[in-house]
């Protein structure tokens, strides 16, 4: 298991009710992430900026939250 898979296993969880009555989960943001956003800022392109935050946004935020299942 990678480093950043370790980590992103062990972050908390947040669930927030939306009006429409859908639940969204979501996580915070790891430094590589964060890193990947500001050098899509400072290189002043609008399309790599979009880009890269719907690839973080998509990996922190759920709309169903899947159980782990264990095999016994």
């Amino acid at each position: 298991m990678a480093l950043k898979d370790l980590l992103t296993t062990n972050l908390p969880e947040y669930s927030e009710n939306l009006v429409s009555g859908k639940s969204v989960f979501f996580r915070p943001l790891i430094v590589s992430e964060e890193k990947a956003i500001l050098i899509a800022k400072q290189s002043g392109n609008k399309q790599t900026l979009l880009k890269t935050l719907i690839n973080v946004m998509s990996g922190c935020f759920k709309t169903e939250k899947i159980e782990k299942q264990t095999i016994s």
